[in-house]
């Protein structure tokens, strides 16, 4: 039976299933960012809105385990916070060089003080801790909600560890966001000269990373309950799911002229998912970009708005029919992010063994 595991599932104990979500998770939110046009641009944005929510709720599925205590939690969040930290150090470093230059390039050497006196306003460094809307590149904050997230749960870890009651009630938040964004979005409000309408107001760790985070808490506290749910079933709500999200996003766009990062489809289409992974860990098993060590579906993230700019940078100089550019573009992205990142990681991967052998060769 053990042999019969390992021939169906190359490395026993990963979820195949979950790292095809991740995957697929990572180029649907390249659509959000670099969309195709007209209608079929609306469908793709839509479905890329499950993608963060769902990297949000693994985190905490993995940060859950039965009988925890609040040093476990603790011991946790030490060995993820500095990864997190380093991934977000990479980011600035990339995109302040990035586009610095970028700014000097297209002034003709003027523009990047400019640029960066822009970035460091005082209002940007209280967003940057409230909202967590980075200086630069705010496609990237996701890795400083995740932070932020990660220190709540450090400071009150017997929140998430022995409470009973707290993880449920902070996962039903998530129904209360959406119903708030809209109501703003139709009465345009305005609280001390911020208008509550700003999309960075909505993707921060206190009302979306955190939310999401307890929702994975509360799956990994009730898989039991999950493994006698059928396959059928909850397929059937993952594609109900994937509908609704299209139709509430489509409708938006149509209607309200805006989009939103929290729909109710894109909450129960990632809780889903999970389900799905649950049960059926070895889906998707013989897909070999799967078995590749590394996560390379984090840098994918990290690393295609560098080539989303780089590429416009480029048809900017060139000239190209702007429809046939705008169907490119989003290919061209996944095309290069993807190779480059599995590659970074790829890199990565052998400098740490060789400096893990210098340090076993020195012991």
């Amino acid at each position: 039976m053990a042999a019969e595991s390992i021939a169906r599932n190359p490395k026993p104990g990963k979820n195949y299933c979950l790292s095809f979500f991740e995957a697929l998770a990572c180029i649907c939110i390249i659509f959000i960012h670099i969309g195709f046009p007209g209608d079929f641009g609306i469908v793709m944005h839509s479905l890329g809105r499950f993608g963060v929510p769902l990297f949000f709720l693994i985190s905490g599925f993995f940060l859950y385990k039965e009988g925890m205590t609040e040093n476990d939690v603790r011991a946790k969040i030490r060995k993820r916070a500095p990864k997190i930290l380093y991934l977000l150090i990479l980011s600035f470093s990339i995109y302040l060089v990035l586009y610095t230059l970028f700014a000097e390039f297209r002034t003709g050497g003027q523009g990047g003080a400019n640029y960066l006196k822009r970035s460091f306003s005082w209002q940007n460094i209280v967003y940057f801790f409230i909202f967590c809307k980075p200086f630069v590149n705010g496609k990237n904050w996701f890795l400083i909600a995740m932070l932020w997230s990660y220190l709540f749960i450090f400071l009150f870890p017997k929140l998430f560890s022995k409470n009973k009651w707290f993880v449920y009630v902070l996962s039903l938040f998530t129904l209360f966001w959406y119903p708030f964004r809209l109501v703003c979005i139709i009465t345009k409000p305005v609280l001390f000269g911020v208008e509550l309408t700003k999309p960075f107001m909505y993707l921060s760790w206190f009302n979306n990373a955190l939310l999401f985070i307890s929702i994975g808490v509360v799956l990994k506290k009730n898989v039991s309950r999950i493994m006698k749910l059928s396959n059928k079933l909850i397929l059937i709500c993952l594609f109900s799911s994937v509908a609704l999200m299209i139709t509430e996003f489509f409708l938006m766009k149509k209607l309200l002229h805006t989009n939103t990062s929290y729909c109710f489809g894109n909450i129960t289409c990632v809780m889903s998912m999970i389900a799905l992974s649950i049960k059926n860990p070895n889906w998707f098993s013989k897909l070999k970009i799967l078995q590749l060590d590394g996560q390379w579906t984090t840098y994918v993230y990290i690393f295609h708005p560098m080539f989303i700019d780089l590429i416009k940078l480029i048809f900017d100089h060139i000239n190209w029919n702007a429809t046939l550019e705008r169907w490119i573009m989003p290919i061209l992205v996944i095309l290069i992010s993807v190779p480059f990142s599995i590659l970074f990681v790829t890199l990565l991967g052998k400098i740490k063994k060789q400096i893990a052998k210098k340090k076993e060769a020195r012991a």
